[in-house]
């Protein structure tokens, strides 16, 4: 089963687990949101509030890219922090400093939702499948 799913093509996995993963991250979006004392935004708007943090974080971290900046915590936190920031304020009618708050909470959700799914895949896929 496992090498059943790695031969499959990358854009063929892209189409089938990304929109998963974007409602998930809408959903982390709205409890980040909820845990940050904003009134959440409904599904289909924080869907697309996703699309829009992920066309931004491709952007620059293109133009991050293209400038040959130097890996550090710049560019591999602070600057997708601000661009999160910055999308979540536009996309969400907040403030700054509330924009800064969810987009903190929204990224250590994501994270913990990451590594849970990691710890489920490990622990059960791996051995039967593997």
């Amino acid at each position: 089963m496992v090498q059943l799913l790695l031969n499959f093509d990358p854009s063929l996995k892209l189409m089938l687990i990304g929109p998963i993963a974007i409602a998930l991250a809408a959903w982390a979006l709205r409890l980040a949101c909820s845990f940050s004392s904003i009134t959440p935004p409904p599904f289909l708007q924080a869907v697309l509030s996703m699309v829009a943090i992920i066309a931004a974080q491709l952007v620059v971290r293109v133009y991050l890219e293209l400038n040959q900046v130097p890996p550090g915590l710049g560019r591999v936190v602070i600057a997708p922090l601000i661009t999160s920031a910055a999308m979540i304020g536009i996309c969400v009618p907040t403030g700054p400093m509330a924009a800064i708050s969810v987009a903190i909470f929204h990224a250590g959700i994501c994270f913990l939702l990451f590594m849970g799914l990691a710890a489920v895949g490990d622990t059960l896929i791996t051995p039967l499948f593997g």
